[in-house]
């Protein structure tokens, strides 16, 4: 198996590649951890948060950027949080917040 297949067959998902099969199942667990008010919706500050958290975990160029610049992905992370805000109420639902993990 290719490696790009491996990759196409996984989903980050929290803080750990899983079968795309399984990852459905854990998005909610993730939405959880994410809203950490327990409010139902994550709003941006908590969705930065938590990216921020998987960005470190996961390395690479975002983490280094990350420790070089943190005003940069932040900037990142609030226009990825407009384009998941589909109705515009500044919280992410559930399904909206399944747009993140991919």
């Amino acid at each position: 198996m290719k490696l790009r297949n491996v990759f196409a067959a996984t989903a980050l998902i929290g803080l750990a590649w899983v079968p795309l099969a399984h990852a459905q199942d854990i998005v909610p667990a993730a939405f959880a951890t994410a809203d950490t008010n327990h409010n139902g919706c994550v709003d941006l500050q908590e969705f930065k948060v938590w990216r921020e958290g998987r960005i470190a975990v996961e390395g690479g160029p975002e983490a280094a950027l990350l420790k070089s610049d943190p005003a940069a992905p932040a900037a990142r992370l609030t226009k990825k949080f407009g384009v998941l805000d589909a109705a515009k109420t500044g919280c992410l639902t559930l399904s909206e917040f399944r747009g993140s993990t991919q």
